[in-house]
């Protein structure tokens, strides 16, 4: 059989409202800035900090987990900080 890959988040990174649940993903980047995108997502189970995506993301999709609330559309240029 096929094994399938599950994606999991930190919670901070989805956002749920009554219309629609998203997620902020790079969707280009230049050096220490890049510009992001709203991806709407279906969630599934939580584990923990962690959210199951299970549509909308691939392995590899680079998310806005900090400050993310700030953001308001799509196409919005942002700094990138280091990964801890």
């Amino acid at each position: 059989g096929r094994e399938e890959t599950v994606i999991y988040v930190p919670v901070t990174a989805v956002h749920v409202s009554a219309a629609e649940t998203f997620v902020w993903v790079l969707s280009k980047r230049e050096g220490d800035e890049g510009v992001v995108d709203k991806q709407p997502v279906t969630i599934g189970d939580l584990s923990g900090q962690y959210i199951e995506i299970t549509e909308g993301l691939s392995v590899g999709d680079v998310l806005v987990t900090d400050g993310s609330r700030n953001l308001q559309e799509s196409n919005t240029r942002v700094g990138i900080a280091p990964s801890s």
